[in-house]
């Protein structure tokens, strides 16, 4: 008489279903492409730009190559977009709002090039330059939450768990950056006698950096959740 027993529950591939693979590794193209443009920018920007003091966005300022700054952003934004894709044929099985703070990334990344910001050390904010900072700081905190959800998903597979809290830590990380970030140019809290805004390019670094890494992190679980599709049971037959 067979008498079966759930011993463990191991991914099995489902080749009916397509790959994630090549709209991630597309992803990962786009972030290359949006490190070497910010780069070159880097190497190229004259001296009145610092990056300690001014913000990524102060870079489209860079004489005759400013330009690489908005191709940066657009390349972002459709590198995580290209995840969004992958996710779509991955086990994964986010929340709905996980797929749409997402896409609230991809599009506040995909606006800020047509609202260029001011620079801080200027002193003057124009309502254009406003609108650059609003967006940027809703695409920072929607990043993260969309990343707290994915990991929820991760987490509820055995293989992933750990991936998956390393996301959440990240997550934290990356939502404490943006406080912060948000906090040095409150004047009630730090006012600008003390120089605080001064370090507004150095916050932001370490946010886009932690960014970039959970965006990474995502990219492995949807490769990692894609050769797995589907769990079954694995039966003891005893005789």
């Amino acid at each position: 008489m067979a008498v079966s027993s759930e011993v463990s529950r191991p991914w099995v591939v489902d080749r009916r279903t397509a790959s994630p693979v090549w709209p991630v590794a597309a992803g990962l193209v786009a972030f290359l492409l949006a490190f070497v443009s910010v780069g070159y920018l880097h190497a190229v920007a004259p001296p009145s730009l610092n990056p300690i003091r001014d913000t990524v966005s102060d870079y489209v300022y860079v004489p005759g190559v400013g330009g690489l700054f908005g191709f940066a952003v657009v390349m972002t934004a459709l590198g995580s977009a290209a995840l969004l894709v992958g996710m779509r044929y991955s086990p994964l099985r986010a929340h709905r709002l996980s797929y749409a703070l997402m896409g609230v990334w991809c599009a506040g990344l995909a606006l800020l090039p047509t609202f260029p910001t001011d620079r801080i050390v200027l002193g003057q904010m124009s309502v254009v330059g406003n609108i650059h900072r609003y967006l940027a700081v809703i695409a920072f905190v929607a990043l993260p939450m969309a990343g707290l959800g994915i990991a929820t998903a991760l987490c509820s597979h055995e293989p992933l768990r750990r991936l998956g809290n390393w996301i959440r830590w990240t997550c934290a990380a990356a939502s404490f950056g943006v406080l912060v970030l948000v906090a040095i140019h409150l004047p009630a809290i730090f006012p600008e006698k003390f120089g605080a805004v001064l370090l507004s390019g150095f916050v932001e670094r370490i946010v886009l950096v932690v960014d970039f890494g959970l965006l990474a992190m995502i990219a492995a679980g949807i490769v990692i959740a894609g050769r797995k599709v589907r769990k079954v049971s694995t039966v003891d037959v005893a005789r």
